[in-house]
């Protein structure tokens, strides 16, 4: 990974904000998790999304 993470904040509506959904199972975080496993040092910083 590289030594400075790319911080990422998430911006969008019901299914950024993971409505229905536990925020484990949101595509943000699933995001975060498929790229940190292909070795990219990001960090989810902020998800102020909004239903709507």
């Amino acid at each position: 990974m590289s030594q400075t993470p790319i911080r990422y904040v998430a911006l969008g509506d019901s299914y950024t904000i993971c409505t229905g959904a536990t925020e484990a199972q949101s595509w943000p975080v699933l995001l975060c998790r498929q790229l940190k496993d292909a070795k990219v040092n990001i960090e989810l910083i902020a998800n102020p999304s909004q239903n709507g």
